[in-house]
């Protein structure tokens, strides 16, 4: 019969390197790290068209930081409230197109003037006063 060994989170007695319920635990938390990863990339592919491939380049591209700011972006949290250095998907919402990665702070910005170049140069007039 084999020795029991000490769990590696709990120290209770186990025969394997976790007990019972640490191990239950373990899975459920690397669950849903998983799934969650899987449900964001997955919304991605369905509104943007954007492949995972393909959202790591626009990354790595600019070394996670944002296209307008340089500011380091993060990755959404799953919740209500983004942080403005969260990572959003820019695109042109007539054509659909992806442009690229920006801050949530950038990304807002530009929507609330519309996308629209005239207005942008206009705001970039107005504080150059």
């Amino acid at each position: 019969m084999r020795k029991p060994t000490p769990c590696i989170d709990c120290n209770k007695p186990s025969y394997g390197v976790r007990c019972r319920s640490c191990m239950i635990l373990y899975r459920r938390e690397n669950a849903t790290s998983r799934r969650e990863g899987y449900q964001r990339f997955w919304y991605i592919k369905k509104k943007y068209n954007m492949s995972e491939d393909e959202f790591w380049a626009y990354w790595t591209a600019n070394h996670g930081k944002c296209y307008i700011c340089v500011k380091q972006m993060e990755m959404p949290k799953k919740q209500r409230g983004q942080n403005l250095d969260s990572c959003c998907i820019d695109h042109d919402h007539q054509t659909g197109k992806v442009r690229g990665l920006l801050c949530s702070g950038c990304n807002k910005g530009i929507g609330l003037l519309g996308d629209d170049p005239k207005i942008i140069r206009q705001a970039l007039e107005y504080l150059s006063v």
